[in-house]
């Protein structure tokens, strides 16, 4: 099920963010394609190579106003 609000997925322990989920997935006729069925409790991270505990950050995108500061300030970097 799609959550309400974006977040990504880090590893309890060392914050990366390459995660491995075990699932099982079906074969679909009408569409010829793989439908995902499950995803299990097991996650692994490839950065630390531990199976881990999984915590989720909500994905905020930069308001209007910050984005232009980030490209000024990018701008000005560029310039120096």
């Amino acid at each position: 099920m799609p959550c309400k609000a974006p977040v990504s997925v880090h590893c309890g322990k060392c914050g990366g963010q390459n995660i491995k989920a075990d699932a099982t997935a079906v074969w679909v006729d009408e569409i010829q394609d793989w439908e995902l069925s499950a995803v299990f409790d097991s996650r692994v991270c490839d950065d630390c190579g531990h199976e881990v505990e999984t915590y989720e950050f909500p994905i905020i995108e930069p308001s209007a106003e910050l984005e232009k500061d980030l490209k000024q300030a990018a701008a000005d970097e560029a310039a120096e």
